[in-house]
């Protein structure tokens, strides 16, 4: 039984919803329940009262790592948020991470790794697939996602002002809404620089197929879709090593580029590829190959491999 509507800008909303499936679960005495953060407490709850095994989906990285994170921004979460959070995760049997990333958090955090799940996510395989594209005379970074901060959207911004100011030939196209609004203008004064609002996936599919690499710098993202999206139309990927998807980096060396949450280290590897586009053919295939291993497919069968074995182990140590 799955509980939870995981929307972090309506939680009161999935405070109610946690109530009404917590009624459910002492009805129906499910054999285990899976709930998203946020939207737990009182199922899970409910969950030991009828004996049933307790899955957090955690959609985020720790809530430690989070405030950590944050603040480097000049963010915090409320402080009722991540007490929810502490008391979820007290109650659960185990907790499915987003990535080896977001999983590390909690152990950092005290959580035992015997209790921790990572299980990547994945994309959609477009139908058909587009052809490996030339290198053109101005090398085409993208990045998707909202217009904030958090995602490195700041940075990514002074990088591509700089390169502009050097006569580097680079262009860079935003797709997503604004949070930020500064970062709007910002994006807005530079030539090199162009924004488009957010589009449905297979919209977004096609457009990102136009670039020859997508830029994904967040300061924390538990894992990043939108990297696995990218590849899926053989696009590349420079992702910062604060971005869960980066395991796609790690078991396919060739698909993409691992930098340091910083502000150096990633210009340097935008001029790498800049400098040198022939990489950009190598990478390209290697990331169609890549995807394929974060299929929504793929995913669907770790994820049921990895909820038998919990249960089993369950049913195991209560012997």
């Amino acid at each position: 039984m799955f509980g939870g509507m995981g929307n972090e800008l309506n939680h009161r909303l999935d405070r109610a919803y946690d109530v009404w499936v917590a009624r459910g679960v002492r009805k129906l005495r499910p054999d285990m329940v899976v709930c998203y953060e946020n939207s737990a407490l009182n199922t899970f709850k409910a969950a030991h009262e009828v004996g049933a095994v307790c899955v957090l989906d955690a959609a985020s990285v720790h809530y430690l790592a989070a405030r950590k994170w944050l603040k480097e921004v000049g963010q915090i979460n409320p402080a009722w948020i991540d007490a929810r959070k502490q008391e979820e995760i007290g109650l659960a049997d185990a907790i499915l991470t987003c990535s080896e990333l977001a999983a590390g958090t909690y152990q950092d955090a005290g959580v035992p790794y015997t209790k921790l799940f990572p299980v990547p996510l994945g994309t959609h395989m477009p139908e058909t697939a587009l052809p490996v594209k030339a290198p053109g005379a101005r090398c085409r970074f993208v990045f998707a996602g909202s217009l904030r901060s958090l995602k490195g959207v700041d940075v990514l911004l002074e990088i591509f002002e700089e390169l502009e100011q050097e006569g580097i030939a680079v262009e860079l196209v935003l797709i997503g809404g604004v949070a930020e609004k500064d970062l709007a203008k910002h994006a807005g004064r530079l030539p090199n620089v162009t924004h488009r609002p957010y589009m449905p996936q297979s919209e977004l599919f096609a457009e990102m197929a136009h670039h020859d690499c997508l830029i994904l710098p967040s300061r924390f993202d538990s894992f990043g879709m939108v990297v696995a999206e990218g590849m899926a139309v053989g696009v590349p990927a420079i992702v910062s090593d604060r971005v869960g998807a980066k395991c796609i980096i790690e078991q396919h060396p060739d698909s993409g580029w691992i930098v340091p949450c910083d502000k150096a280290a990633l210009k340097v590897a935008i001029l790498q590829v800049v400098r040198n586009p022939e990489s950009l053919v190598t990478a390209s295939r290697a990331a169609r190959a890549a995807a394929r291993d974060y299929s929504w497919e793929s995913y669907r069968c770790r994820v049921v491999q990895t909820l038998e074995g919990i249960y089993a182990r369950y049913v195991e140590s209560a012997r």
